[in-house]
Parts: C-alpha cells; structure tokens; sequence
C-alpha cells in the first residue's frame, strides 16, 4: 500500500515538474523578458496557494489519520469546520491581495507605466483564485488522511500542470494580454475544486458536514502554528521572487524566476515520497523502532534520488551553457542554475524530517526554525541583494535552504532519540 501511494505521490509530483519544464522556456521565448517577468509573478502567486494551505491541510491529515475514535459524526464536524475556516481565511486573503494590488504594482515592482493598469487588474483577478485554492488543500488534506493518495495526486497534477498549461494556451492563441493569462490561471483553480469535489462526494455527504466549536478551536491550534511555518517556508521558496524583484532588472529578474521555477518543480517528488508518510507516523501504531527503519530507508531513497538528479542537472547546464547563449541567454543562467540546483537539492532531502515533525504534533517548533531563519534572512538578505544582485539572491536561497535542513535534521533526530 504505501509503495502504490508513493509512486502516486511522485506521479503528482512529476507531471506539474514536466508541464513547468515544458511551458516555461516557451513563455520565455514567446513573451520576452519584461512580459515573462510579471506572468511568472501571477503565477507564483498562484503556486504559492496551491502549497501554501494555511495549516489546514496537514491538520486535516493529521486528525483524520489518527485512530477512528470519532466516527462518521466527527468526520462530518472537522471537514465543516476545516471547510468554514479555510472559506474564512481565504476570503480575507484575496480581498487584502485585491487591495494591495495597485501599491505592489505602481511602488514595489519595476513596471513600465504603460503596463501599469494591465499589470493590477492581472494581479486583483489572481487574487480571485485563492478562495478556491485554500478550500481545495483542505479537501486534499482530507484525502491524504483517508490514505487516498490516487485520487489526490490525480488532482494534484491537474492542478499543478494547469497553473503552465493554461497561461501557455493563451500565449500560443497569439495574445500576450496580461488579464486573459490571469483569468486563465484563475479558471483552472476552479475546476481544480470541482474536480476534488468529484472524489470527495464518494467517501464523504457534503450534506451532512456542520460547523462545531471545539472542532474549529483544535484546528485553529494546531493549524495556526502550521500556518505560520508554512507561511515562512512556502514564502521562501516561491515568494521570495517578490522581495528580490525590488533589486533585479527584468532580465536578471526573468533568469532568477525561470531557473527557479523549473528547478523547484522536483522538490514535489521528494515531498509526494514524503508525505505519505504522515499519516502513519501520525497514527502512532508503530513502535519506534519500526518508525527509525522506515524513516532511514525513505530518507536513503530520497537522498539517492535527489543527488543523481542533481548531479544531472548541473552537468546539463555545464554542457548547454555555449548552446542557450547562441540563443540570447546569458551565460550567468548557468551559474544560476548551479548554484540554485544545490538549494533544492537540501531542500528535497529536509522534506522528510519536517513531514515528521508535523506528523508529530510539532508545527510550533517548526514555526520557531522558520522563524529563525527569517530574522537571518531579514538582516543579511537586501544588503546582500544590493551588492551582488543575481548572484547573490541565488546565494541567500539556497544557503537558507542549506540551514534549514540541518536545523530540521538535528530537531527530528532529538526527537526520536536516535543514538
């Protein structure tokens, strides 16, 4: 069972990295880079939400996961109050993103005047996406706690290869216009909700769902703090693009954001291998030595994995480097990618350890690491940043990612008391 659930897990993960991989260097092409720049905020955005679930997610796995003490009643009050609180948070969110929409354009970002108006409405009719997004995580947390991993993951790679397929038709159609690409963007996260709808109804009477207090309070507190972890994690990973945009030109801009992109796409293999596992690590049926040998030989796996791929990907980057500058991109993509490729790679191999430290009951610990990791990154990063530019934004993103693994690492293994 868990063998078939992780090939479905890295399924999920594999078809969104190839549609990224597809989908990007044509928008590239097709949009140059000062248009490219602002379609791969949208998208950011738009990916930030389809990872970043407010903690509701994981605390739908971990409660639905763990022994059935609550029975069908129990079900029916914590995906009600999962389904009402993910409803409020989302809605809250897309209205503040709505709101700031035009100071982020007109004061933050380097937008040319007569882009301006385009480049807000883009931005406002992204955020009309999130509301469905954060309600669609909290119906896949359902699923990964039911150990549904098939149908979850079916939606996961709908959902992830989408967000590039859809801007990509737009641009192949012959428009370069920035609010039909969002709108686009935007459809998919709605028919990404109705497809989860279409396997939730089998194993679950929407009808029936309610709201109860004390449900909502347990997932507040122990969402809250996966939400703030989460927040931080996600945020370094796909939002830093928006704090780097301030010090980038478009073109610096478009290699940082296009490198990434790609690159990032591989890190929901090791997470689709990680997560599922929390749930049985959630469940607590196994002793802990059973758990120690099946987290080593899930960690080896990965590990494994990650390094040939990462030794791969920096060999084709070395080899293609005089190619893709006969082609009009300079030869510092190169580097970028290098140097990128080593922070995913510690960041595909602490998926593992931080699954488990959520599995145990532990977000708040994790929110103190994430924390931490800001405060360094909030004093180091814009001086960095200003000194160094592409480089040194490449340098700070994965040098954090370095950090946080072995923070994550050490706290796992105290944890689980491993000699």
């Amino acid at each position: 069972m868990l063998s078939k659930n992780s090939l479905w897990s890295m399924a999920g993960g594999a078809v969104p990295a190839l549609a990224a991989v597809i989908a990007i260097p044509i928008m590239v092409g097709s949009l140059g880079y000062e248009l490219f720049a602002i379609v791969s905020l949208i998208i950011s955005m738009t990916i930030f939400f389809f990872v970043y679930d407010f903690g509701i997610g994981r605390a739908m796995t971990f409660f639905i996961s763990k022994p059935r003490r609550t029975g069908d009643d129990g079900i029916s009050e914590l995906v009600g109050s999962a389904l009402f609180y993910a409803f409020i948070l989302g809605s809250l969110t897309a209205a503040f993103v709505y709101m700031v929409s035009p100071f982020v354009a007109e004061h933050w970002l380097h937008i040319n005047q007569k882009r301006l108006e385009s480049v807000n409405r883009a931005f406002q009719i992204a955020a009309i996406g999130i509301v469905p997004s954060v309600i669609a995580n909290t119906f896949k947390g359902m699923l990964e706690g039911r150990l549904e991993f098939r149908h979850a993951n079916l939606c996961k790679m709908f959902s992830g290869a989408t967000i590039f397929i859809a801007p990509l038709l737009v641009v192949a159609s012959g428009s370069k216009n920035l609010v039909y690409i969002s709108t686009a963007i935007v459809a998919t996260r709605y028919l990404v909700l109705l497809l989860y709808v279409r396997y939730i109804i089998p194993v679950m009477d929407l009808t029936a769902i309610r709201l109860k207090l004390t449900t909502l309070q347990a997932i507040y507190k122990y969402g809250v703090w996966a939400a703030l972890s989460g927040f931080i994690s996600t945020m370094f990973v796909y939002g830093d693009r928006f704090i780097v945009a301030r010090y980038l030109g478009s073109e610096d801009l478009s290699i940082y954001v296009a490198s990434q992109d790609i690159l990032i796409r591989y890190l929901l293999i090791p997470w689709s291998m990680a997560i599922v596992l929390m749930p049985v690590f959630s469940a607590g049926t196994l002793s802990q030595m059973e758990t120690f040998k099946l987290y080593k030989k899930r960690q080896k796996h990965m590990g494994a994995l990650s390094l040939v791929i990462t030794i791969v990907v920096i060999f084709l980057a070395v080899i293609s480097a005089q190619f893709l500058v006969d082609f009009g991109i300079p030869l510092i993509a190169r580097d970028v990618v290098i140097v990128q490729m080593a922070g995913v790679f510690f960041c595909s191999i602490s998926q593992l350890p931080l699954i488990y430290l959520y599995a145990q009951g532990k977000p708040r610990l994790i929110t103190m690491i994430y924390t931490f990791e800001a405060l360094v990154y909030l004093m180091l990063a814009p001086m960095i940043f200003r000194h160094y530019g592409l480089s040194g934004a490449c340098a700070v993103w994965s040098g954090r990612l370095v950090l946080e693994y072995f923070l994550l690492r050490l706290f796992a293994q105290r944890l689980m008391k491993w000699k």
